[in-house]
Parts: C-alpha cells; sequence; structure tokens
C-alpha cells in the first residue's frame, strides 16, 4: 500500500463483517454411516455438522438434480457431492484439472471411500498405462470396472475416448458405460470458452454415447460467469433439471 501511495494512487479500505455460514442439524456420520469405518479424516468427518449448503447439495443429488456448486476454495465443495455417492454406493467419474494440483481433494476422497475397502478409489492420468504389457493393461481396465472412484483429467480422457473411436481398447469404457454421476471440479481453473468446450466435449459425448444411463452431472467451481446458462445446457444434456446452488462461507476440513 505504501508503493501505491508514493505512485500517487489513493486507497480505498473496506472491511467487511465475516458471514457467519449456515449450518445444518445433521452430521456427515448421520447421512453416510460407513464413514465411520474409513479413515481418520473421514472419522474426524463423521460428528461434524454439514453447512445448509452442503446439505442442500445432497438434497438435490437425491432428487436425481445436476448440481453447480459455486463455492470458495476450502468450503466443502468435494464433500458435498462424495457423501451422497458414498452413502448410495454411486459410481463416480470425477474430473480434475490435473492430480497433482488437486493432491489434497484426491487424498481427502481415498481416505473417505477406504471403508468400501482396497479398490474403491482409483486414478488414471497418464498415458504410461497404454505402453504397459497387455495382462498389466487388462488388469488396470479390470479394476477401473469394479471401482467406485475413478479420477482422471481431462487430456486423459479425451486420450482414452479417442482409443475408443479407432476402434482400440480403451480404459475407462466399462466404468463409463455404468457411471452415475460426472463430476467436474475446478471448473474455474479453464476459464469460461474453455470449461463450455470441455463440458459439450466430454459430458454430452459420455451422456449421449457411451453410457447405458443418464449419469447427474456435478459442476464445482469458485467463480462462475455464466451460471444460468451451463445451468440450461446441463439440462438439455441429460434431460434432468440443474440447480445452482452458491456458498462464500469457509470450511475448515480435518487434516
Amino acid at each position: 500500500s505504501n508503493l501505491l501511495k508514493r505512485l500517487g494512487f489513493k486507497i480505498l479500505r473496506i472491511d467487511e463483517p465475516a458471514e457467519e455460514p449456515k449450518i445444518a442439524t445433521i452430521t456427515f456420520g448421520m447421512i453416510a454411516p460407513v464413514l465411520k469405518q474409513a479413515g481418520e479424516r473421514a472419522r474426524k468427518l463423521v460428528d461434524k455438522k454439514l453447512y445448509q449448503h452442503q446439505l442442500d447439495v445432497i438434497n438435490k443429488l437425491e432428487a436425481g438434480f445436476n448440481v453447480i456448486l459455486i463455492s470458495g476454495t476450502g468450503s466443502g465443495k468435494t464433500e458435498a457431492w462424495a457423501v451422497y455417492a458414498i452413502k448410495n454406493r454411486k459410481k463416480v467419474l470425477a474430473i480434475y484439472p490435473t492430480l497433482a494440483l488437486s493432491q489434497d481433494q484426491v487424498m481427502r476422497l481415498e481416505d473417505y471411500y477406504s471403508g468400501f475397502g482396497s479398490g474403491a478409489v482409483l486414478k488414471i492420468e497418464s498415458e504410461t498405462s497404454t505402453r504397459l504389457p497387455r495382462e498389466k493393461q487388462r488388469e488396470i481396465r479390470q479394476k477401473i470396472a469394479y471401482a467406485d472412484l475413478v479420477i482422471t483429467n481431462p487430456a486423459f480422457l479425451l486420450s482414452d475416448l479417442k482409443r475408443y473411436a479407432k476402434h482400440g481398447k480403451p480404459f475407462l469404457l466399462r466404468f463409463i458405460s455404468s457411471v452415475d454421476i460426472i463430476v467436474f471440479d475446478e471448473l474455474d481453473y479453464y476459464g469460461s470458452s474453455k470449461a463450455t468446450l470441455l463440458i459439450s466435449g466430454l459430458a454430452e459425448l459420455i451422456t449421449k454415447y457411451l453410457s447405458r444411463k443418464e449419469p447427474q452431472i456435478c459442476i464445482l467451481t469458485a467463480t462462475l460467469g455464466n451460471p444460468e446458462e451451463l445451468k440450461e445446457f446441463l439440462t438439455e444434456i441429460n434431460g434432468r433439471p440443474t440447480v445452482i446452488a452458491v456458498s462464500y462461507t469457509h470450511l475448515t476440513l480435518p487434516t
């Protein structure tokens, strides 16, 4: 601020009072008791009460809606869809910009899903998998097919879909054919134009041509410039009603 003053700028400071988050009366453990048998982070979460925006998202997902959740970093966006999916043992395809930048979310998810035993969560993002021996590739495909949650990035997913189009052997096809929810996390990472292309190129392709179901779509983002347009677009893709949930509360998650 001193530098700006020396450059001739005037500074106006506005302090806004912190907004008290709305807290629900329900705990995570009440919704998904299996969290009690999961890892340390999940067990710490069990007795915590949900924020109202998390409960609202879960209720809408239970009702079959698509959801666009706009909320700041650390506000519990991941827990909103994950608890719903864990409770109902839904098969989820979670797409992150890069798994390296999303390592904390991935580690939390692995912990939450550990109550289902080993193999519940599978990460795949590297083309090195395609250069493994055939027997090893077959083993990976088998593990993916029976996973509850598959975590990947757009680059690998697009590459895998190209393999399918060229009559190759994709890794994700069996899983995608029975997927219940497609989650796009950190949508703001891409920018609005790339985000639209991403959703149209992946969600629409999976929903209309590859999945035997009409999977729900869940969008997580800190900011979004065109929520109403995206809302209409998601409904066009799978025919499901779409709801926009907005919250700027900050949730301290167990470490």
